[in-house]
């Protein structure tokens, strides 16, 4: 059995058409999500509990991660069984092509996110505008307070642009280069 809505609303964070299919008697339907707009920073996800739920198929135009990093053309295949895993691909504001998946862990989904265009990815998401090329790999791995998580980032065979910009930065990341920046030298 199917049913479809082209519009559907979930407290102003999720918008767009939704279709349910039947799996059989007992068992929750096959969720779908197309042409569909998530605004995370309104959303607001409960714990759950880990168990059997819905297969997710979502087809999002857009996903407003915060008020400056926006994916777009978000093509998802999820499984909410045993926490929210599944792989997705999208672009960055319409640029940057990405490709992650989400992993269940102890405080929520964990999140990988590969590209082979790591400058298009930090251009796009406006933190670095110097960067061109190479490859990007983001893990975030959520921490017991809602909304922040543990991660580490790492950049391979980039291309900067305005050196003494960068240099500024990585000096700063040192214990010496942050006194230095402190003491204005």
């Amino acid at each position: 059995q199917l049913a479809e809505f082209d519009r559907g609303d979930v407290g102003g964070w999720l918008t767009g058409g939704v279709t349910l299919l039947g799996r059989g008697p007992g068992v929750p339907p096959a969720v779908g999500l197309q042409n569909a707009r998530v605004d995370l920073r309104r959303a607001r996800f409960g714990r759950g509990e880990p168990g059997t739920g819905p297969p997710l198929d979502v087809s999002l135009t857009e996903l407003i991660v915060t008020d400056e990093i926006v994916l777009t053309d978000v093509e998802a295949a999820l499984t909410t069984t045993g926490g929210l895993s599944g792989a997705f691909g999208a672009r960055v504001a319409g640029g940057a092509a990405l490709t992650g998946r989400l992993s269940p862990s102890q405080h929520g989904a964990s999140i990988t996110i590969q590209s082979g265009d790591g400058g298009g990815v930090l251009r796009a998401a406006g933190i670095f505008r110097q960067v061109n090329g190479g490859d990007l790999a983001l893990t975030l791995v959520p921490r017991p307070e809602d909304g922040t998580y543990d991660g580490t980032l790492d950049l391979q065979n980039i291309r900067v642009h305005d050196a003494p910009s960068i240099a500024a930065l990585l000096s700063a990341v040192s214990v010496v280069g942050f006194l230095e920046q402190l003491d204005g030298k």
